[in-house]
Order: C-alpha cells, then structure tokens, then sequence
C-alpha cells in the first residue's frame, strides 16, 4: 500500500511540475506579445490559445489525442 502512494504522490508532483512549466512558458509568451504592442486583443487571445493546444496536444495520451482529433472532425463537418 505504501509503495502504490508513493507512485500516486510522485505522478501528483511530477503532473504539478509540468502544469508549472506550461504555466511559465505560456506567460514567457504573453511578455513577448506584450512587447510587440502592435497586437491587438483578438490576435493575442488567438496566439495564447494556440499555445495552451500545443503544449495539451504534447502531454497527453494516445486517447485524449484521438478524442481531438474527433472533435475537430465534428466541428469542420457542422461548418
């Protein structure tokens, strides 16, 4: 029991550590958008939700992959 909480506490912190990462990347991002100051609002929301995909794109699961990838195909056929 105890060797299953130390492999549930260590995928916490390691899940932790790169939500961290991911969070200091996207705001490295923002301060570089900002100090462009030729973009506007729209473009800028666009630029960090393209940033936030990638890095989810990068961190999950052969499911969560192909779950995207279904949405995105449902999306484009509904247009």
């Amino acid at each position: 029991m105890i060797v299953k909480m130390r492999s549930k506490q260590y995928s916490m912190r390691e899940k932790i550590c790169v939500a961290w990462e991911h969070h200091q990347a996207l705001e490295g991002h923002q301060k570089d958008i900002f100090k462009a100051e030729e973009v506007d609002h729209k473009t800028h929301h666009d630029v960090l939700k393209r940033i936030q995909a990638k890095h989810k794109w990068q961190n999950s699961s052969e499911e969560d992959h192909k779950m995207i990838k279904d949405k995105v195909i449902e999306e484009l056929m509904a247009k």
